[in-house]
């Protein structure tokens, strides 16, 4: 299940990820950031990993490449996940998708993974 949270910060895209996505939560999601990016120039993304299912892919190849067109808008990525193999990704995504600044957070520290994906990368 993939659900969009409540953030206090228009320009952040937050998210919570709990099981299997479905191509309707990949669909959603794209809609809600092309929403904001409708309002700004750039978005920032926050992702709370409790837990990854499997997904399915026939029905969001289409969501995901309308997503995908948008990616150099992106400016920050923040998960939140006690997943230490994801955790050890970082260093991979960091270099697959140059420009997005990547920041990985346990669960115990989701406040400070809040404060940083609310600021601007200028300010930062």
């Amino acid at each position: 299940m993939l659900k969009i949270l409540t953030f206090d910060t228009d320009y952040v895209l937050a998210l919570a990820v709990d099981g299997p996505i479905s191509g309707e939560d990949v669909k959603i999601v794209v809609d809600a950031v092309e929403d904001r990016l409708e309002r700004h120039d750039s978005l920032q993304v926050y992702v709370e990993l409790h837990g990854l299912g499997g997904v399915s892919v026939r029905s969001m190849l289409q969501d995901l490449k309308r997503a995908l067109k948008h990616w150099r808008r992106f400016r920050r990525f923040a998960l939140v996940t006690d997943n230490r193999w994801l955790a050890k990704g970082g260093p991979l995504v960091n270099r697959l998708f140059s420009g997005v600044e990547l920041g990985i957070y346990p669960f115990a520290d989701k406040t400070d993974a809040t404060s940083w994906i609310k600021q601007q990368p200028d300010s930062a």
